[in-house]
């Protein structure tokens, strides 16, 4: 919808609203005003999510309100410039329709958003408003989409022109971090739940109104993200906001995120979920993860993306072995980048590896607190696992076996192209499994102190340190096993454990 709102303030998972007439403001309307204007006041949020810090809906000029006054004939008002902003507005007239085609009503009844087809009759228990739910909302920060959220009024009588609108639809609040562009969000209940379609709203001027839909096909609500997407954030959530009826969703929903490049990710909840009248159901945040877990005939299944990528192509994000932050992000657990001025971690040696300590670089080295000769730990941990971590949902590092069998499938060099943006392309190996289903491996590099070193190779950490030759200093080895690749062979190799390289992460049957 077009109003705005002023502030956003922390609330529980699911918090329902009282419909107490005493929190809606109310403004009297001068006697010396025209008689075509009214004054609109809104229902507070139980929530006090899209609100100021009262929990009020806000009013933004040009909002545009279907009115009938004392008439079955739909009137076209708007919110006047100087109402913008606050829970109460004036109203103007912009288009009085065909007042001779009307029947007389006893109370004025207002609903938003205006729509010419909205109808209304008087029903045993108030008034019956004829009104069509969107099955497409539109983005907007924070918030509910344009017109996707409705309210209505109804005075006590035809004489009474204070609108006390109250809120007809409930909400759901997605929560996603990640690297991708989000490009739509699609919700369905998962007992077939109504979501959208044409609709009748019962109101009153004693009740809060009731909503009651008709099409057994409307099962799906998209959330539209415009062509641009919404770009998300690795570490801070992305809200996503979409209005439904309340319902209770017996078996919980599904959602269908998908991203710019036309990958997805699908998430079932099978609790039962419900969506209140003014009303918000928030669910935990969760990271958009749009790989697909590949079956190629091996002992595991191989993700189609690397950590961090968007499409099959792109390098993704670089870890140190055994750390679970990437290149670019906050890592204030690892005490050593702070010496270097910051905790983000941008620098790749043994000074800023999480598992070393000490100043001097033989200090370091020496000095490593895990993974060493003392404790005899040669697998990661899966709290130093960073497709655990960062991944969840049964993703994992691979294994030096699983690589290894990886490594032992037909490794084909080629020009790749994207198959969701046919405007570019990666170089890499295509892996036909031995089932003849394929992934791709880009070029990645690695990164070594600042800079990226490598080019031409591609480096992909396994879980396991290199214990299979005599790197070693200090009684424990200083390197781990990758799988290696350039424009001429494919290998397994050690690699220095504290060097950023990518992760292919794999997941079990």
């Amino acid at each position: 919808m077009v109003m705005r709102y002023i502030k956003s303030i922390a609330f529980a998972s699911l918090v329902l609203f009282s419909s107490c007439q005493n929190d809606i403001l109310v403004v009297d309307i001068d006697e010396q005003e025209p008689v075509r204007t009214f004054t609109a006041g809104t229902e507070s949020y139980g929530t006090k999510t899209y609100s100021d810090e009262e929990g009020n809906i806000l009013w933004n000029a040009g909002d545009l309100i279907s009115i009938f006054e004392a008439s079955t004939v739909n009137e076209q008002y708007q919110v006047k410039d100087e109402s913008a902003g606050s829970t109460s507005a004036e109203l103007e007239l912009v288009d009085s329709g065909d007042p001779g085609s009307g029947e007389p009503l006893e109370a004025n009844i207002a609903y938003y958003p205006y729509s010419a087809s909205v109808a209304v009759q008087t029903a045993v228990d108030g008034f019956d408003l004829a009104v069509d739910l969107p099955q497409t909302q539109q983005y907007v920060e924070g918030t509910f989409g344009n017109g996707s959220f409705p309210m209505v009024a109804v005075t006590s009588d035809a004489d009474d022109r204070n609108l006390k609108f109250k809120n007809v639809l409930g909400c759901l609040k997605l929560q996603l971090t990640g690297t991708a562009a989000i490009a739509s969000i699609s919700v369905t209940g998962n007992s077939d739940e109504i979501l959208y379609g044409p609709a009748v709203v019962t109101g009153s001027s004693s009740t809060t109104p009731v909503i009651a839909l008709s099409d057994s096909d409307a099962k799906t609500v998209t959330l539209d993200c415009g062509p641009s997407g919404v770009q998300l954030n690795k570490a801070t959530p992305t809200v996503f906001v979409l209005a439904l009826p309340p319902v209770t969703m017996a078996n919980g929903f599904s959602i269908v995120i998908t991203d710019i490049y036309g990958g997805q990710m699908e998430k079932t909840t099978t609790r039962a979920q419900v969506i209140q009248r003014s009303g918000i159901l928030k669910m935990p945040a969760f990271r958009y993860i749009n790989a697909e877990a590949v079956d190629l005939g091996l002992s595991v299944k191989w993700s189609s993306l690397n950590m961090g990528a968007n499409r099959p192509g792109e390098e993704g994000d670089y870890f140190a072995w055994g750390e679970t932050k990437a290149y670019g992000e906050d890592y204030p657990e690892n005490l050593h980048n702070a010496i270097w001025g910051s905790t983000v971690k941008t620098h790749y040696s043994i000074y800023t590896y999480i598992f070393s300590e000490g100043i001097e670089r033989e200090e370091c080295e020496k000095n490593i607190t895990k993974y060493n000769g003392e404790d005899g730990k040669t697998v990661l941990d899966p709290e130093d696992d960073a497709a655990v971590q960062v991944w969840g949902d049964g993703w994992r590092m691979p294994t030096f076996r699983e690589m290894h069998e990886l490594y032992s499938c037909e490794w084909r060099k080629c020009w790749y192209p994207y198959p969701y943006y046919d405007r570019e392309v990666g170089i890499g190996y295509e892996v036909v499994g031995r089932n003849g289903n394929t992934i791709f491996f880009p070029f990645t590099a690695s990164r070594g102190g600042y800079d990226i070193e490598g080019e031409g190779h591609g480096r992909y950490w396994t879980n396991e340190l290199e214990v299979y030759s005599n790197i070693y200093r200090y009684n424990f080895p200083l390197h781990a096993m990758i799988l290696n690749f350039n424009s001429t062979e494919v290998a397994m190799v050690g690699m220095d454990r504290r060097y950023g390289n990518c992760i292919r992460p794999v997941k079990d049957y």
